[in-house]
C-alpha cells in the first residue's frame, strides 16, 4: 500500500533507459541519476526483450524522487546525456 501511495505522489518511479550494452552505460547512467539527489532502489539490466539487437539492452531502474517536478528533472538529465528513457512507472 506505501509502494501504491509513493507511485501516485510521483515519488517512486521506474525508468527503462536504453542503452548499447557495453561496459560503463549503468554506471554513466547511474550518475546521472544519483546527480539529481535521489535513491537508486533497483536496477534490472534487460537483454532479452524481443525489439533489441544482439549489442542492445534496456536499463530498468526504480528511483525515489521529491515528486513530479524532481521525476521530470531526472528523466531530462538522462535525456541530456543521450539516452532514449521512458517512464514505464504505471505500465508495469
Amino acid at each position: 500500500m506505501l509502494v501504491h501511495a509513493l507511485t501516485d505522489r510521483r515519488q517512486l518511479i521506474q525508468l527503462r533507459v536504453h542503452i548499447d550494452d557495453q561496459p560503463g552505460e549503468m554506471r554513466e547512467i547511474s550518475g546521472c541519476i544519483a546527480d539529481q539527489g535521489t535513491n537508486i532502489r533497483n536496477v534490472r539490466h534487460d537483454r532479452s526483450v524481443e525489439d533489441l539487437e544482439v549489442d542492445e539492452a534496456y536499463l530498468v531502474f526504480d528511483v525515489e524522487t521529491n515528486g513530479e517536478q524532481h521525476s521530470a528533472s531526472i528523466i531530462v538529465s538522462v535525456e541530456a546525456a543521450g539516452y532514449p528513457v521512458s517512464d514505464i512507472t504505471r505500465t508495469t
